[in-house]
């Protein structure tokens, strides 16, 4: 694996592939050993919100309920 270019070989068997670690596409560089063909794999990213955004999205939440209980002891 290349951490700075962002690529990650795999070997199947007999099959050699690079998988871009960005997007998760394989390649098929070609085979090892004596078997002939190709073979199809498939990855699928997903997306992890960052840790910053998490507590963007929870401090947000906190004053809108601290807002939510000061304006209702207001009104009591």
């Amino acid at each position: 694996m290349s951490q700075s270019s962002g690529i990650a070989f795999l070997s199947n068997d007999d099959f050699l592939y690079t998988v871009n670690l960005s997007t998760g596409a394989a390649t098929l560089l070609g085979t090892i050993g004596g078997a002939l063909g190709a073979d199809t794999i498939s990855i699928s990213a997903v997306a992890i919100p960052e840790p910053s955004t998490t507590a963007l999205l929870g401090a947000a939440l906190l004053g809108s309920a601290v807002m939510f209980v000061r304006r209702r002891t207001r009104r009591a």
